[in-house]
């Protein structure tokens, strides 16, 4: 579901000149569905172990235009590589280590980018939901106890971002032209998917009037 949802919401924005960045890219969920509609694609992770098996993948399928990097999020400057149309975080943003961090790869990700593209932000969880969010996940695990559901209820490690986060980031960016949200999952609701969201980021580095 998660590679399907991306790819119907990134479809308008793909063609066989389109240079992405995946920040985050791991076993290739989104690259390998991506990969094939572009003309270039960089994918970087932390995991060195995970990527073995995604460079397989991409070999194996005779993607000689995707490259694969071993590099954490903050420091994808390191791959050599700029004026991407499309960068993509799918998946990765609750595992950053704060708002900040979020803040200095965005700020990295949009420097990298041609003077127009989008930025994909998905699968983030809803600071606004969070209670409820833990709340249902702790009275599920009640309710299943001793049936071998594996329920991860403690999320406090996880980041969750308020739609407002984006929103003041458009005000203070003067790159960001627009903030778009839309349900995770593509609109096909799970018991998890009313807690997140997506979201696209409009990038417009063009001088006003232009």
């Amino acid at each position: 579901k998660t590679g399907e949802n991306i790819r119907s919401k990134l479809a308008s924005h793909l063609h066989p000149r389109t240079r992405v960045l995946e920040i985050g890219c791991s076993s290739g969920i989104s690259l390998l569905r991506l990969a094939p509609a572009t003309g270039f694609y960089l994918g970087t992770d932390l995991s060195g172990e995970i990527l073995k098996w995604t460079r397989a993948q991409v070999e194996r399928r005779g993607l000689s235009h995707v490259r694969i990097e071993h590099l954490p999020a903050h420091e994808v400057g390191r791959a050599g590589e700029r004026d991407f149309d499309v960068v993509i975080l799918n998946s990765v943003l609750q595992c950053f280590s704060g708002h900040n961090y979020l803040r200095g790869v965005l700020r990295q990700a949009i420097d990298l980018m041609a003077e127009e593209g989008v930025v994909f932000l998905g699968h983030i969880w809803d600071e606004d939901l969070r209670a409820e969010f833990i709340r249902d996940l702790t009275d599920f695990q009640r309710a299943h106890a001793g049936k071998n559901y594996r329920t991860h209820a403690d999320r406090s490690e996880d980041l969750f971002v308020a739609r407002e986060f984006w929103q003041d980031l458009q005000a203070e960016w003067p790159e960001i032209a627009a903030v778009e949200f839309s349900p995770l999952g593509g609109g096909v609701e799970s018991e998890l998917t009313r807690f997140g969201y997506d979201t696209i980021l409009r990038i417009d580095k063009r001088p006003a009037g232009q």
